[in-house]
């Protein structure tokens, strides 16, 4: 995730949070679960996406913005992603993510 505190407010100056990732080992396609939650668990922002070859290098940006289009509030959140994997069942991982303006 970087950066570590992005600030959406339109100046172009870390107004997007970019995640990255890379998944090795998995074979075909896979789905990947990928959800921005507030601190009491409310998924914020639904970035999953499904990619046909799903082992490599990964990345998605965040705006800033809730399920409505809205920005969300200053504060801290978390990143949440969730993929299956062939033998070990469902994996991922957590990130905090903070917003300022």
């Amino acid at each position: 995730m970087s950066p570590p505190i992005f600030t959406p407010n339109g100046d172009g100056i870390n107004d997007a949070a970019r995640i990255e990732f890379s998944v090795f080992r998995l074979d075909g396609a896979a789905r990947f679960s990928v959800r921005i939650h507030d601190l009491a668990g409310r998924v914020v922002r639904d970035l999953s996406f499904d990619r046909m070859n799903a082992s490599g290098d990964h990345a998605l940006e965040w705006d800033g913005r809730d399920l409505s289009g809205k920005l969300v509030a200053p504060g801290a959140y978390v990143l949440r992603v969730e993929f299956s994997a062939d033998v070990d069942g469902e994996l991922g991982f957590l990130a905090p993510v903070r917003v300022a303006y």
